[in-house]
Order: C-alpha cells, then sequence, then structure tokens
C-alpha cells in the first residue's frame, strides 16, 4: 500500500501550476507545521525542508523531508511567514506557516505537541467557549490575509485541524469570503453553539474533514459537515498518523464508514460530557493537570519514559487534592466507566 512518501515519488516531478493542489498536497503541508520552519522563512518548501534534514533534528520525518527536497512540486512553494508561540501562564501552544502555492495561499496550523500545556488547552474545549491557539488563529489568518490579495487555503492535522475550522468560521466577512476551501486532518469538531451559528455555516460548504478508520482525536466534540473515512495500515490510536493513510495517485483511499471501536468510542465520549455540567468539566480538566504538574510531569515523554516514577508521583499528587476536586474526579471518572458499559448493552428500551 502507498503512503503520502509514495506520492512526492509518483508526483513529485509536477509542479502544481501542472497539476493543481489536492488534498494529499494538504496533509504534507499540515505535518509540516509540527516542525520548526523558522530559518526556512522566504525560501521554498523544498529548500527548508533541506534545512531541517541539514540540522539533523527530524529523523522521524527524514523520509518525506528528503523526498519533499528534491521534489520539483514544492520547489517553487513559499514559505511566506513561520510563527510559534507558547505560553504555560496562558495554557497556549500555538504554530503555524503560510505558503504561496502558486495560484493560492495556503494557512497550516500546527497541531498538538508533546508537552502537557499544549494538551490541557484542548480539554480546556470540553468548557471554553474558545481557547487562546483559537483565538491566535484568527489573529494569524487576519496577518496572512493583510500580507496578499490571493485565494486563501486553511488547513491542519489534529488540533490544528480544528483551528483551521474555527478560524474560518471567526475571521472577518471579508477574509472569509476568500477562503476556498479549509482542511481539518483528523482533527476535534467544534461546540454545538458554533456549529449552530450563522458563521460556521458560511464556510461549512468548504470544510474537508478526513479521519482515518479507528480515528479518536478527530470524533472529538461534534462535526456537521460530512467527512470522509481514510484508510490507515496502523493499528489503533498510531492512525492518528497521517504517514499511514494511503493513497492512490492524487486522492486517498477512502473507505464506508469509522470502524466499530471508534464508533462506540465516539458515543461514549459524547454520552460522558453530556453527563457533566460546564463547572464539572472545568474541575475534572483541572484536577488532572494539577495532578500532572504536581508530580512535576512537563511532558507525555516525561510520562511514559519514567512510568513507574511517574506512576507513583501521580497517586501521591492525586491524593493531595482538594476533597472537592478528589470528589468531582472520582464521580465523573465513575460516569465515563457507566457510559462505556451502556453503550456495550444499551438499555432495553432503546
Amino acid at each position: 500500500m502507498a503512503n503520502m512518501n509514495d506520492y512526492l515519488d509518483w508526483r513529485g516531478d509536477l509542479t502544481i501550476d501542472r497539476d493543481g493542489f489536492n488534498d494529499i498536497d494538504n496533509v504534507i503541508l499540515s505535518w509540516l507545521a509540527t516542525l520548526d520552519l523558522s530559518g526556512g522563512v522566504q525560501s521554498s518548501i523544498a529548500d527548508a525542508a533541506g534545512g531541517l534534514l541539514r540540522a539533523r533534528r527530524v529523523d522521524e520525518d527524514e523520509p518525506l523531508l528528503g523526498r519533499l527536497f528534491s521534489s520539483k512540486r514544492f520547489q517553487n512553494v513559499k514559505l511566506l511567514d513561520f510563527t510559534e508561540l507558547f505560553d504555560e501562564g496562558e495554557q497556549m501552544q500555538f504554530a503555524a506557516f503560510a505558503a504561496d502555492t502558486g495560484e493560492e495561499v495556503f494557512i497550516a496550523f500546527r497541531g498538538t505537541d508533546n508537552t502537557l500545556v499544549g494538551w490541557k488547552e484542548d480539554f480546556n474545549m470540553a468548557f471554553m467557549q474558545s481557547v487562546p491557539a483559537q483565538r491566535e488563529s484568527v489573529k494569524y489568518v487576519k496577518k496572512i490575509a493583510a500580507m496578499t490579495d490571493k485565494p486563501l487555503m486553511i488547513g491542519g492535522h489534529s488540533k490544528g485541524g480544528n483551528l483551521a475550522v474555527y478560524s474560518a468560521c471567526h475571521c472577518p466577512e471579508d477574509i472569509q469570503k476568500r477562503v476556498s476551501r479549509v482542511y481539518n486532518n483528523d482533527g476535534p469538531g467544534l461546540s454545538e453553539e458554533i456549529m449552530e451559528s450563522g458563521e460556521y455555516k458560511a464556510v461549512s460548504d468548504r470544510i474537508r474533514t478526513f479521519l482515518p478508520q479507528s480515528s479518536i482525536v478527530g470524533i472529538l466534540l461534534y462535526h456537521t459537515e460530512d467527512y470522509r473515512v481514510v484508510r490507515s495500515t496502523a493499528i489503533g490510536p498510531l492512525q492518528h498518523h497521517p504517514s499511514s493513510w494511503q493513497v492512490m495517485g492524487n486522492s486517498f483511499v477512502f473507505e464506508g464508514e469509522l470502524r466499530k471501536g471508534s464508533r462506540y468510542m465516539d458515543k461514549t465520549l459524547k454520552k460522558w460530557l453530556e453527563s457533566m455540567s460546564v463547572d464539572e468539566r472545568r474541575v475534572m480538566v483541572d484536577a488532572i493537570y494539577d495532578v500532572m504538574a504536581a508530580a512535576e510531569i512537563k511532558t507525555f515523554h516525561d510520562l511514559i519514559a519514567n512510568w513507574r516514577a511517574s506512576g507513583g508521583a501521580i497517586i501521591k499528587a492525586a491524593a493531595g487534592l482538594p476533597p472537592e476536586k478528589r470528589q468531582v474526579l472520582k464521580r465523573v471518572l465513575g460516569e465515563l466507566v457507566s457510559a462505556g458499559i451502556e453503550n456495550v448493552h444499551p438499555p432495553r428500551d432503546e
């Protein structure tokens, strides 16, 4: 089976002006947003990939970067801007870049990184109308729109997909009219309130959402737009990485629906969230973050690499939570288990 690396082997010699921008180009640029492109501004995407290879900081992505570097397809795609912000106090993790593809400009938002701050910001979406990275995404679209008069495409992977949709909904109407496509690559949806808004409905017909067969991240929160299910060669949560997404020519290989486990997870999480008030969601998320912070865990690498020591520190930190937080955390986790059991064995009257 073929993936986006094979796509660059097949199509890398065809420039975008000869063979137009497509869904695979979108996911390649969206994934590139995970990397530090600060040294490549004003160069082409291909040259920026070469700079990252020479810096030897991206072992996992070397196959893709090597193909981008040698690709004619991205030799004329100019990197216009790269912005990266991190604020632990504001609980914000944000990065984005803009690339001129010729006819249009593609804005790519970074997904969640390895830091607990980044994941905390994601969880905050369960109870906040907007999080700092979402508000920053709107500012970024305005910034890029002021730099060019070309049509805009907006995309991202994981949280970056959520930011793409959020920014398209909330940018000014004159900019919104310039947006030709919005790509959400296995990113969370939005709140029901935003989904029902006129701003969302104004761009909903331009949103393209792609989820792998066993999506976990992409089923979070709510989607009203149609989504396409992409075949993946990975197992379970590893399908989130787009290197496992299968392609044929200049298109993904699609499946008819999400796998049973993903549909079960979707129903369980939505039922669980609906069982909690907004305040309870806030207490739960803050309690989990407080426990991790008290255990001096900064990244998920810290958690996994030292899991024995981390486990003991987490248990000790949890015992030190205020009684009201412990009570809420215990109850909502119990409701998660109940929601899972009920979705396996639904009540007889359903």
